[in-house]
C-alpha cells in the first residue's frame, strides 16, 4: 500500500495528459501510486497513458457518470492514508507531493492544497493565484460568498477525513467548493504558500457553453454557501439533485437554475442565492474570459435591488467587480467589433447598488 495515492478523474483529456503525466511521474517522493478513473472517455487517452512506465499507474474504466460518480468511486478504490487530487491538463512541480505530505505531518493537518501558477491552453503565464491565507476570510454570508478555497487539483487530505464528511456530493461544477465548506467546519485545513505547479485555464473559454457553464457554476458555488448558512443555524441543508443534469445543461439564467429548488428556498434565501450568484458572475467572467449577455446584466440589476446588502465594503467590491468588468468589455472584441458603452457601464449607470 502506498501512503499516497494521486486521484485522477479522466474524460476526454488527451490533449495534455501527457504533460500533466510526465510531471506526477516525477515526483521528488517515493511512496505514492496514480489511480486514473476514466470516465468513458472517446479520446485516444488510452495510447498516451500506454506511453509510461505503468508501474505506479492503475486504470479504472467506466461509462459516462459524471465527476462526482468518477471520483467518490475513486475513494472507495483507494487503500492508503492521503489521497491528492490531480487533474488531466495541469502541471506538478517535482515536490508537489513531498512538500505537501511534509507539510501534513509537521502541521498535523487533515488537507492542504497550494498557490498555483495560472497559465492559459499554450503554456503562457496568466499570474500567481491568490494568498494563501485568503482562505481564513470565509464568510458564507457574503455578495458573493467567501469560500475556504482550496484549488482542487493540488488538494492533499486524509482519505478517512473525506470519507468521514461523505466524499463528494453533486454541486453541479462545485463539488470542490461544497467539499471545503464541510472540510472546514471541523478538520485542519491549510493552503501551501509555496506555488507547486501550474493550472490551466483553456478552452472555448467565451463560448455560449462557457458562459451556461458559468452559471452553473455561480449558482452552485452560492447554494453551497447557502447550506452553510444553514449548517450554521442548526438547519437542514438543502439536498442537491443530481438528477437535473439536462436542465442544467439547457438553463440560460440563473433564474431557470433556481427553480428545482425554490420550493426548498424562503423569500430571503431566494433573494440572497440569486444575488450572490449574479455578483459571482460577474467575478468569474472577468477571470474566466467570456463575455455576459444583456439578460445576464438585466438579471443582475434586479437581484442586487431585492437582495440587503448592507456591509459597506461588500457594495464597494461588487462596484468594484462591475466597473473592472465596464473596462474589460469596452476593450473586448466581439464578432469583430467593440461594444461601446459597454453593458456593465448600463449597469453602474442604472446604479443597482445604494
Amino acid at each position: 500500500m502506498a501512503r499516497v495515492s494521486v486521484l485522477m478523474s479522466l474524460y476526454n483529456g488527451e490533449a495534455y495528459l501527457a504533460e500533466s503525466l510526465k510531471t506526477l511521474l516525477a515526483q521528488d517522493y517515493d511512496d505514492y501510486d496514480i489511480l486514473i478513473i476514466d470516465d468513458g472517455s472517446t479520446d485516444d487517452w488510452q495510447n498516451v497513458v500506454d506511453r509510461f512506465d505503468q508501474k505506479r499507474i492503475r486504470i479504472h474504466s467506466h461509462s459516462n457518470r459524471g465527476l462526482v460518480e468518477s471520483l467518490n468511486l475513486g475513494l472507495d478504490m483507494l487503500d492508503c492514508e492521503f489521497m491528492a487530487r490531480a487533474d488531466d491538463d495541469d502541471v506538478y512541480f517535482p515536490n508537489r507531493l513531498s512538500k505537501q505530505v511534509e507539510y501534513i505531518d509537521f502541521a498535523q493537518l487533515d488537507a492542504v492544497s497550494c498557490r498555483v501558477l495560472n497559465i492559459d491552453g499554450q503554456g503562457h503565464h496568466l499570474g500567481l493565484s491568490g494568498q494563501g491565507d485568503a482562505m481564513w476570510w470565509q464568510d458564507p454570508t457574503y455578495f458573493p460568498a467567501r469560500e475556504p478555497y482550496l484549488s482542487h487539483p493540488f488538494l492533499t487530505a486524509r482519505l478517512d477525513v473525506l470519507k468521514d464528511i461523505g466524499g463528494y456530493r453533486h454541486a453541479h461544477l462545485c463539488e470542490d467548493a461544497d467539499l471545503y465548506w464541510r472540510l472546514f467546519r471541523q478538520h485542519k485545513i491549510v493552503v501551501h504558500e509555496e506555488p507547486l505547479g501550474k493550472y490551466r485555464i483553456h478552452g472555448g473559454s467565451i463560448s455560449s457553453n462557457a458562459v451556461n457553464r458559468g452559471r452553473v457554476q455561480a449558482f452552485y458555488s452560492q447554494l453551497a454557501a447557502l447550506n452553510e448558512q444553514r449548517y450554521r443555524k442548526g438547519e437542514i441543508e438543502i439536498a442537491y439533485i443530481p438528477s437535473i443534469k439536462d436542465e442544467i445543461e439547457r438553463a440560460t439564467s440563473l433564474n431557470a437554475l433556481l427553480e428545482p429548488y425554490r420550493q426548498y428556498l424562503s423569500n430571503d434565501e431566494t433573494n440572497w442565492l440569486l444575488a450572490a450568484a449574479s455578483a459571482k458572475l460577474v467575478d468569474l467572467g472577468g477571470w474566466r474570459n467570456y463575455i455576459l449577455n444583456e439578460a445576464d446584466f438585466d438579471d443582475a440589476i434586479r437581484h442586487f435591488s431585492k437582495a440587503s446588502i448592507d456591509d459597506f465594503e461588500n457594495r464597494e467590491k461588487i462596484r468594484e467587480q462591475l466597473d473592472r468588468a465596464r473596462t474589460r468589455e469596452a476593450h473586448k472584441a466581439w464578432d469583430g467589433e467593440v461594444k461601446e458603452p459597454s453593458l456593465a457601464e448600463k449597469i453602474l449607470n442604472k446604479r443597482p447598488i445604494r
